[in-house]
Protein backbone atom coordinates (compact mmCIF):
# COMPACT_ATOMS: atom_id res chain seq x y z
CA UNK A 1 0.00 0.00 0.00
CA UNK A 2 1.28 3.44 -0.83
CA UNK A 3 2.04 5.93 2.15
CA UNK A 4 1.77 9.00 0.31
CA UNK A 5 2.61 11.35 2.85
CA UNK A 6 5.59 10.11 3.42
CA UNK A 7 7.28 11.58 0.65
CA UNK A 8 5.64 9.87 -2.33
CA UNK A 9 6.43 6.22 -2.66
CA UNK A 10 8.31 3.04 -2.24
CA UNK A 11 10.51 1.45 -4.05
CA UNK A 12 13.31 4.64 -4.16
CA UNK A 13 16.29 6.53 -2.67
CA UNK A 14 15.62 9.16 -0.64
CA UNK A 15 17.33 12.26 -1.82
CA UNK A 16 16.89 15.05 0.20
CA UNK A 17 19.27 17.61 -0.58
CA UNK A 18 19.27 17.05 -3.92
CA UNK A 19 15.52 17.78 -4.21
CA UNK A 20 15.78 20.30 -1.29
CA UNK A 21 12.61 23.05 -1.60
CA UNK A 22 11.05 25.47 0.02
CA UNK A 23 7.48 23.38 0.88
CA UNK A 24 9.86 21.06 2.33
CA UNK A 25 8.41 18.13 0.27
CA UNK A 26 10.35 14.98 -0.19
CA UNK A 27 10.78 13.02 -3.44
CA UNK A 28 12.22 9.41 -4.03
CA UNK A 29 13.40 7.89 -7.30
CA UNK A 30 11.15 5.56 -8.78
CA UNK A 31 11.25 3.53 -12.00
CA UNK A 32 9.12 5.63 -14.46
CA UNK A 33 8.24 2.58 -16.44
CA UNK A 34 6.10 1.45 -13.62
CA UNK A 35 3.28 3.46 -15.90
CA UNK A 36 2.29 3.25 -19.05
CA UNK A 37 1.57 5.94 -21.09
CA UNK A 38 -1.64 5.79 -23.42
CA UNK A 39 -2.31 9.71 -24.21
CA UNK A 40 -2.16 13.26 -23.75
CA UNK A 41 -4.35 14.86 -22.05
CA UNK A 42 -3.18 18.72 -22.07
CA UNK A 43 -0.59 20.88 -22.16
CA UNK A 44 1.06 24.60 -20.70
CA UNK A 45 3.65 26.17 -19.24
CA UNK A 46 4.64 23.71 -16.84
CA UNK A 47 4.66 20.45 -19.54
CA UNK A 48 1.88 18.23 -20.11
CA UNK A 49 -0.43 15.87 -18.67
CA UNK A 50 -0.39 11.95 -19.89
CA UNK A 51 -3.81 9.42 -18.96
CA UNK A 52 -1.27 6.11 -17.55
CA UNK A 53 -1.76 2.74 -16.77
CA UNK A 54 0.29 0.83 -14.69
CA UNK A 55 2.68 -1.61 -16.22
CA UNK A 56 1.44 -4.36 -13.75
CA UNK A 57 -2.39 -3.55 -13.85
CA UNK A 58 -1.41 -4.62 -17.62
CA UNK A 59 -0.16 -7.59 -17.04
CA UNK A 60 -2.45 -8.65 -14.98
CA UNK A 61 -4.98 -8.05 -17.48
CA UNK A 62 -4.27 -9.80 -20.59
CA UNK A 63 -3.66 -12.92 -18.04
CA UNK A 64 -6.78 -12.23 -17.22
CA UNK A 65 -6.26 -11.57 -13.20
CA UNK A 66 -7.87 -8.50 -12.96
CA UNK A 67 -11.23 -7.20 -15.56
CA UNK A 68 -9.79 -3.66 -15.50
CA UNK A 69 -7.14 -1.02 -16.17
CA UNK A 70 -7.18 1.50 -13.35
CA UNK A 71 -6.13 4.93 -15.39
CA UNK A 72 -4.41 7.91 -13.47
CA UNK A 73 -3.27 11.48 -14.92
CA UNK A 74 0.84 11.84 -14.51
CA UNK A 75 1.68 15.56 -14.85
CA UNK A 76 4.90 15.79 -16.62
CA UNK A 77 7.13 18.92 -15.60
CA UNK A 78 9.81 20.20 -17.76
CA UNK A 79 12.07 23.27 -17.78
CA UNK A 80 15.27 23.98 -15.48
CA UNK A 81 16.02 21.95 -12.48
CA UNK A 82 15.45 24.64 -9.91
CA UNK A 83 12.22 26.52 -11.37
CA UNK A 84 10.72 22.63 -11.78
CA UNK A 85 11.48 21.50 -8.21
CA UNK A 86 10.13 24.80 -6.97
CA UNK A 87 6.54 24.76 -8.90
CA UNK A 88 6.17 20.67 -8.67
CA UNK A 89 6.82 20.55 -4.84
CA UNK A 90 4.41 23.29 -4.62
CA UNK A 91 1.77 21.67 -6.40
CA UNK A 92 2.30 18.57 -4.47
CA UNK A 93 2.20 20.52 -1.11
CA UNK A 94 -1.15 21.96 -2.04
CA UNK A 95 -2.83 18.58 -3.34
CA UNK A 96 -1.58 17.37 0.39
CA UNK A 97 -3.22 19.72 2.13
CA UNK A 98 -7.07 18.96 0.38
CA UNK A 99 -6.85 16.06 2.08
CA UNK A 100 -8.08 14.52 5.28
CA UNK A 101 -6.30 11.61 6.46
CA UNK A 102 -5.98 10.02 3.44
CA UNK A 103 -9.75 11.14 2.06
CA UNK A 104 -10.11 13.36 -0.95
CA UNK A 105 -13.12 15.20 -1.79
CA UNK A 106 -15.30 14.53 -4.56
CA UNK A 107 -14.97 18.51 -5.87
CA UNK A 108 -10.66 18.11 -6.74
CA UNK A 109 -8.33 15.73 -8.30
CA UNK A 110 -6.93 13.24 -5.93
CA UNK A 111 -3.83 13.18 -5.32
CA UNK A 112 -1.74 9.76 -5.91
CA UNK A 113 1.48 9.57 -5.87
CA UNK A 114 4.64 11.84 -7.02
CA UNK A 115 8.10 11.16 -7.69
CA UNK A 116 11.12 11.66 -9.44
CA UNK A 117 11.74 9.30 -12.64
CA UNK A 118 15.54 7.51 -12.43
CA UNK A 119 15.76 7.37 -16.10
CA UNK A 120 15.04 11.12 -17.18
CA UNK A 121 15.46 12.60 -13.76
CA UNK A 122 11.86 14.10 -14.42
CA UNK A 123 9.72 15.02 -12.00
CA UNK A 124 6.09 13.27 -11.81
CA UNK A 125 2.94 13.63 -9.85
CA UNK A 126 0.02 11.81 -10.49
CA UNK A 127 -3.46 12.07 -9.45
CA UNK A 128 -6.98 10.46 -10.58
CA UNK A 129 -7.69 9.83 -14.13
CA UNK A 130 -11.53 12.31 -14.09
CA UNK A 131 -13.21 11.07 -16.70
CA UNK A 132 -15.04 13.82 -18.11
CA UNK A 133 -15.04 17.18 -20.16
CA UNK A 134 -13.90 20.57 -19.36
CA UNK A 135 -16.51 23.49 -19.27
CA UNK A 136 -13.79 25.22 -21.75
CA UNK A 137 -14.93 22.31 -24.11
CA UNK A 138 -18.45 22.00 -23.44
CA UNK A 139 -19.17 26.00 -23.87
CA UNK A 140 -17.14 25.52 -27.32
CA UNK A 141 -19.53 22.75 -28.33
CA UNK A 142 -22.41 24.87 -27.24
CA UNK A 143 -21.40 27.45 -29.34
CA UNK A 144 -20.72 25.50 -32.25
CA UNK A 145 -24.38 23.43 -32.06
CA UNK A 146 -26.11 26.60 -31.11
CA UNK A 147 -26.88 24.83 -27.91
CA UNK A 148 -27.22 25.90 -23.97
CA UNK A 149 -26.83 24.60 -20.88
CA UNK A 150 -30.21 23.45 -19.79
CA UNK A 151 -31.21 25.50 -16.14
CA UNK A 152 -31.50 22.74 -14.16
CA UNK A 153 -27.77 21.41 -15.19
CA UNK A 154 -26.40 24.94 -14.88
CA UNK A 155 -27.77 25.12 -11.35
CA UNK A 156 -26.51 21.62 -10.97
CA UNK A 157 -22.92 22.61 -11.62
CA UNK A 158 -22.92 25.66 -10.12
CA UNK A 159 -24.29 24.34 -6.58
CA UNK A 160 -21.10 21.81 -7.44
CA UNK A 161 -18.39 24.22 -8.10
CA UNK A 162 -19.19 26.10 -4.80
CA UNK A 163 -19.28 23.09 -2.86
CA UNK A 164 -15.44 22.57 -4.14
CA UNK A 165 -14.73 26.02 -2.87
CA UNK A 166 -16.04 25.73 0.48
CA UNK A 167 -13.98 22.46 0.79
CA UNK A 168 -10.53 23.82 -0.55
CA UNK A 169 -11.43 26.89 1.28
CA UNK A 170 -11.87 25.11 4.77
CA UNK A 171 -8.44 23.56 4.09
CA UNK A 172 -7.39 27.51 3.82
CA UNK A 173 -6.51 26.96 -0.14
CA UNK A 174 -7.06 29.60 -2.30
CA UNK A 175 -7.07 28.14 -5.98
CA UNK A 176 -5.40 31.28 -7.63
CA UNK A 177 -5.87 29.78 -11.65
CA UNK A 178 -9.89 28.97 -11.85
CA UNK A 179 -11.00 29.12 -15.53
CA UNK A 180 -12.85 26.85 -17.66
CA UNK A 181 -9.90 24.83 -19.01
CA UNK A 182 -9.00 23.82 -15.25
CA UNK A 183 -12.96 22.60 -14.27
CA UNK A 184 -14.02 19.60 -15.47
CA UNK A 185 -17.15 18.26 -15.67
CA UNK A 186 -18.67 15.10 -14.70
CA UNK A 187 -21.31 13.41 -16.40
CA UNK A 188 -22.60 16.44 -18.09
CA UNK A 189 -26.30 16.68 -19.04
CA UNK A 190 -26.74 13.63 -16.46
CA UNK A 191 -28.96 13.45 -13.18
CA UNK A 192 -25.13 13.42 -11.51
CA UNK A 193 -23.32 15.79 -12.77
CA UNK A 194 -20.58 17.62 -11.00
CA UNK A 195 -17.71 19.63 -11.11
CA UNK A 196 -14.04 18.82 -10.04
CA UNK A 197 -11.27 21.04 -10.02
CA UNK A 198 -8.49 20.62 -11.82
CA UNK A 199 -4.32 21.84 -11.81
CA UNK A 200 -3.65 23.17 -8.15
CA UNK A 201 -0.05 24.63 -9.67
CA UNK A 202 -0.28 28.13 -8.23
CA UNK A 203 -2.42 27.82 -5.67
CA UNK A 204 -1.24 28.89 -2.32
CA UNK A 205 -1.92 27.41 1.71
CA UNK A 206 -2.80 30.47 3.96
CA UNK A 207 -1.89 33.58 3.64
CA UNK A 208 2.13 33.58 4.02
CA UNK A 209 2.29 31.52 1.37
CA UNK A 210 -0.54 33.56 -1.23
CA UNK A 211 1.50 36.59 -0.52
CA UNK A 212 4.65 34.95 -1.27
CA UNK A 213 3.41 33.52 -4.49
CA UNK A 214 5.33 34.83 -7.30
CA UNK A 215 3.34 33.00 -10.48
CA UNK A 216 0.26 35.40 -11.56
CA UNK A 217 -2.06 34.93 -14.33
CA UNK A 218 -2.02 38.64 -15.83
CA UNK A 219 -5.34 37.71 -17.39
CA UNK A 220 -6.90 36.68 -13.55
CA UNK A 221 -7.68 40.41 -12.19
CA UNK A 222 -10.49 40.51 -9.36
CA UNK A 223 -11.34 43.91 -8.15
CA UNK A 224 -9.73 43.26 -5.28
CA UNK A 225 -6.55 42.40 -6.43
CA UNK A 226 -6.99 45.51 -9.06
CA UNK A 227 -7.82 47.81 -5.48
CA UNK A 228 -4.33 46.18 -3.77
CA UNK A 229 -1.99 46.67 -6.72
CA UNK A 230 -3.66 50.76 -7.19
CA UNK A 231 -2.89 51.11 -3.76
CA UNK A 232 0.27 49.02 -3.53
CA UNK A 233 -1.20 46.77 -0.24
CA UNK A 234 -1.39 42.78 0.25
CA UNK A 235 -4.69 41.06 0.35
CA UNK A 236 -5.66 39.16 3.12
CA UNK A 237 -6.79 35.60 2.38
CA UNK A 238 -10.45 35.99 2.72
CA UNK A 239 -9.61 38.14 -0.60
CA UNK A 240 -7.70 35.72 -1.75
CA UNK A 241 -10.83 33.16 -1.21
CA UNK A 242 -13.14 35.93 -2.50
CA UNK A 243 -11.14 36.24 -5.87
CA UNK A 244 -11.86 32.16 -6.68
CA UNK A 245 -15.54 33.42 -6.38
CA UNK A 246 -15.17 35.68 -8.63
CA UNK A 247 -13.28 33.92 -11.47
CA UNK A 248 -15.86 30.97 -10.61
CA UNK A 249 -18.74 33.40 -12.08
CA UNK A 250 -16.99 34.37 -14.47
CA UNK A 251 -16.21 30.76 -15.82
CA UNK A 252 -19.90 30.01 -15.42
CA UNK A 253 -21.01 33.24 -17.33
CA UNK A 254 -19.56 32.09 -20.08
CA UNK A 255 -20.40 28.41 -20.19
CA UNK A 256 -24.11 29.66 -22.48
CA UNK A 257 -22.28 33.01 -23.96
CA UNK A 258 -20.24 33.31 -26.92
CA UNK A 259 -19.25 36.95 -25.39
CA UNK A 260 -17.15 37.12 -22.26
CA UNK A 261 -18.71 39.80 -19.60
CA UNK A 262 -16.07 42.41 -20.04
CA UNK A 263 -16.53 43.92 -23.50
CA UNK A 264 -13.23 44.88 -23.90
CA UNK A 265 -12.52 48.20 -26.36
CA UNK A 266 -8.85 47.27 -27.26
CA UNK A 267 -6.69 50.42 -28.58
CA UNK A 268 -6.70 50.95 -32.03
CA UNK A 269 -2.76 50.75 -32.34
CA UNK A 270 -2.87 47.01 -30.93
CA UNK A 271 -2.54 44.11 -33.45
CA UNK A 272 -5.52 43.12 -34.76
CA UNK A 273 -6.19 39.37 -35.58
CA UNK A 274 -5.59 39.83 -39.05
CA UNK A 275 -2.05 41.13 -38.28
CA UNK A 276 -1.57 37.99 -36.86
CA UNK A 277 -3.09 35.93 -39.88
CA UNK A 278 -0.82 37.63 -42.11
CA UNK A 279 2.70 37.19 -40.19
CA UNK A 280 1.57 33.16 -39.82
CA UNK A 281 1.48 33.32 -43.80
CA UNK A 282 4.58 35.22 -44.14
CA UNK A 283 6.20 33.15 -41.92
CA UNK A 284 4.79 29.65 -43.58
CA UNK A 285 5.59 31.24 -47.02
CA UNK A 286 9.32 31.97 -46.16
CA UNK A 287 9.43 27.71 -45.13
CA UNK A 288 8.32 26.80 -48.19
CA UNK A 289 10.39 28.94 -50.24
CA UNK A 290 13.11 27.68 -48.40
CA UNK A 291 14.12 31.18 -47.22
CA UNK A 292 17.24 31.70 -45.07
CA UNK A 293 16.99 30.08 -41.76
CA UNK A 294 17.70 34.09 -40.32
CA UNK A 295 14.61 35.41 -42.11
CA UNK A 296 12.56 32.18 -41.19
CA UNK A 297 13.53 32.97 -37.28
CA UNK A 298 12.56 36.93 -37.93
CA UNK A 299 9.50 36.06 -39.15
CA UNK A 300 8.59 33.44 -36.12
CA UNK A 301 9.68 36.60 -34.07
CA UNK A 302 7.30 39.20 -35.87
CA UNK A 303 4.49 36.67 -34.65
CA UNK A 304 5.81 36.63 -30.75
CA UNK A 305 5.75 39.77 -30.78
CA UNK A 306 2.57 40.45 -32.02
CA UNK A 307 0.69 38.48 -29.98
CA UNK A 308 2.62 39.69 -26.79
CA UNK A 309 1.38 42.92 -27.97
CA UNK A 310 -2.24 41.62 -28.63
CA UNK A 311 -2.59 40.07 -25.16
CA UNK A 312 -0.92 42.84 -23.34
CA UNK A 313 -3.44 45.47 -25.57
CA UNK A 314 -6.17 42.69 -24.15
CA UNK A 315 -4.67 42.88 -20.40
CA UNK A 316 -4.47 46.49 -20.07
CA UNK A 317 -8.06 47.01 -21.67
CA UNK A 318 -9.64 44.66 -18.85
CA UNK A 319 -7.88 46.05 -16.12
CA UNK A 320 -9.29 49.88 -17.79
CA UNK A 321 -13.10 48.40 -17.38
CA UNK A 322 -12.36 47.27 -13.97
CA UNK A 323 -10.89 50.42 -12.88
CA UNK A 324 -13.87 52.29 -14.55
CA UNK A 325 -16.59 49.89 -12.45
CA UNK A 326 -14.50 50.45 -9.31
CA UNK A 327 -14.64 53.99 -9.76
CA UNK A 328 -18.52 53.87 -10.22
CA UNK A 329 -18.61 51.53 -7.06
CA UNK A 330 -17.06 53.99 -4.89
CA UNK A 331 -20.23 56.68 -6.05
CA UNK A 332 -22.78 53.67 -5.23
CA UNK A 333 -23.03 52.28 -1.92
CA UNK A 334 -25.28 49.45 -3.10
CA UNK A 335 -22.56 47.93 -4.18
CA UNK A 336 -23.44 45.99 -6.99
CA UNK A 337 -22.37 45.13 -10.10
CA UNK A 338 -22.34 47.01 -13.16
CA UNK A 339 -22.72 43.81 -14.77
CA UNK A 340 -25.71 42.97 -13.29
CA UNK A 341 -27.34 45.91 -13.92
CA UNK A 342 -26.99 45.57 -17.27
CA UNK A 343 -29.01 42.91 -17.35
CA UNK A 344 -26.28 40.32 -18.86
CA UNK A 345 -26.67 37.73 -16.10
CA UNK A 346 -30.13 36.49 -17.76
CA UNK A 347 -27.94 35.36 -20.48
CA UNK A 348 -25.66 33.56 -18.91
CA UNK A 349 -28.79 31.23 -17.54
CA UNK A 350 -32.39 30.88 -17.52
CA UNK A 351 -32.43 29.06 -13.96
CA UNK A 352 -33.51 32.05 -11.15
CA UNK A 353 -31.94 30.42 -8.42
CA UNK A 354 -28.51 30.16 -10.07
CA UNK A 355 -28.80 33.79 -11.97
CA UNK A 356 -29.46 35.04 -8.38
CA UNK A 357 -26.13 33.53 -6.82
CA UNK A 358 -24.44 34.23 -9.90
CA UNK A 359 -25.04 38.22 -9.19
CA UNK A 360 -23.79 37.97 -5.74
CA UNK A 361 -20.49 36.35 -6.79
CA UNK A 362 -20.50 39.26 -9.34
CA UNK A 363 -20.43 42.04 -6.77
CA UNK A 364 -17.92 44.38 -7.37
CA UNK A 365 -16.87 44.87 -3.27
CA UNK A 366 -15.56 41.82 -2.46
CA UNK A 367 -17.29 42.12 1.76
CA UNK A 368 -20.70 42.24 -0.30
CA UNK A 369 -20.04 39.13 -2.89
CA UNK A 370 -21.28 35.63 -1.87
CA UNK A 371 -19.41 33.04 0.39
CA UNK A 372 -19.44 29.66 -0.96
CA UNK A 373 -20.56 28.13 2.26
CA UNK A 374 -23.86 30.57 1.92
CA UNK A 375 -24.42 29.62 -1.71
CA UNK A 376 -24.43 26.31 -1.07
CA UNK A 377 -27.03 26.68 1.88
CA UNK A 378 -28.96 28.21 -0.94
CA UNK A 379 -29.15 25.92 -3.39
CA UNK A 380 -29.54 22.89 -0.39
CA UNK A 381 -32.79 25.29 0.27
CA UNK A 382 -33.80 25.64 -3.37
CA UNK A 383 -32.52 22.23 -4.29
CA UNK A 384 -33.62 20.41 -7.85
CA UNK A 385 -36.73 18.22 -6.60
CA UNK A 386 -36.72 15.79 -9.85
CA UNK A 387 -32.84 15.16 -8.71
CA UNK A 388 -31.53 12.25 -6.28
CA UNK A 389 -29.05 13.16 -3.74
CA UNK A 390 -25.27 14.20 -4.99
CA UNK A 391 -23.00 12.49 -5.62
CA UNK A 392 -20.57 11.07 -2.60
CA UNK A 393 -18.76 13.77 -1.21
CA UNK A 394 -15.28 11.74 -0.29
CA UNK A 395 -13.80 9.13 -1.81
CA UNK A 396 -10.76 6.66 -1.18
CA UNK A 397 -7.50 8.03 -2.19
CA UNK A 398 -5.09 4.89 -1.47
CA UNK A 399 -4.44 2.60 -4.25
CA UNK A 400 -1.96 -0.88 -4.29
CA UNK A 401 1.09 0.06 -5.85
CA UNK A 402 3.55 -2.07 -7.50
Amino acid sequence: MLDDDDGGGNGGAMVIGKYANNFGVAWQERDETEYISVGELGKGSYGKVEKVILSADRIDYFRGKNKRLREFARKVFTGSFNEVIESASREVHNLMALRDNGICNATVACYLQHFVGRQSQRFFVVTEFVDGQTMYAISKENQKRNLRTPPDQFRMLLASAMGGLVYMHAHNVAHRDIHRPNLMVVNYGKFDAHIVFLDFGIACVGVDECRAQPLQIPEHMSPEMLRAEIDSKKLSMPEYKASDVWFLALSFFLLNRTRPLFVLNTPTTAPSGTDVLLAERDAENKRRQKASQAEIQAAIAKIIDLKRQQRKAQIDARRDLLHQQLSLLQKDASGRSKFADNQLLPQATEDPYAGHVLEQMLALDWHRRILPQVAKKYFEKYSLVTSPAPPASTKKASFVFP
